[in-house]
């Protein structure tokens, strides 16, 4: 009498509920759409590398303490705020760099304590629209975070 083979298979039938799907679908949407906002900055932040500069000023620096939405946690931002004008038209803006690492209390102390208010900075603007931006130029390490996320 002969035996029957059974078949190995690393694939298994699965069925998926409406619910499954509705998660799939969920965790896909986040993860492309972090993929292209982490793509996009990515290439502003390696764009910014060649971009023009002009002098600006900071017209405002201090660390915002503020408590995450879901916990009680304290988080601590540098905000650093700073005008700058580009064919005679002035422009104000926030971003210092393409990071999105928040490193804590210190930190954001050190960032502020490297843009004073009324320091003169050199402010790398995108030439076709000067309303983007930062005072360092280039990728960080923290850059490409949205990508890995996504």
């Amino acid at each position: 009498m002969k035996k029957k083979n059974k078949v190995f298979s690393l694939v298994t039938r699965v069925r998926l509920t409406i619910l499954d799907i509705i998660v799939i679908l969920f965790w896909l949407i986040l993860g492309i759409a972090c993929v292209k906002y982490g793509t996009r900055n990515a290439g502003h932040a390696i764009e910014s590398i060649n971009w023009p500069y002009t002098q600006g000023v900071i017209i405002e620096s201090h660390v915002w303490e503020h408590e995450d939405d879901d916990s009680s946690a304290k988080s601590y931002d540098p905000m650093i705020k700073y005008s700058y004008t580009v064919n005679g038209k002035t422009y104000t803006n926030d971003l210092v760099n393409y990071d999105y690492v928040n490193r804590g209390k210190e930190w954001a102390e050190n960032v502020i304590a490297d843009y004073p208010e009324g320091q003169q900075v050199t402010v790398s603007y995108k030439p076709d629209k000067p309303e983007f931006s930062v005072l360092e130029r280039g990728m960080t390490g923290s850059t490409y975070l949205p990508i890995y996320f996504g």
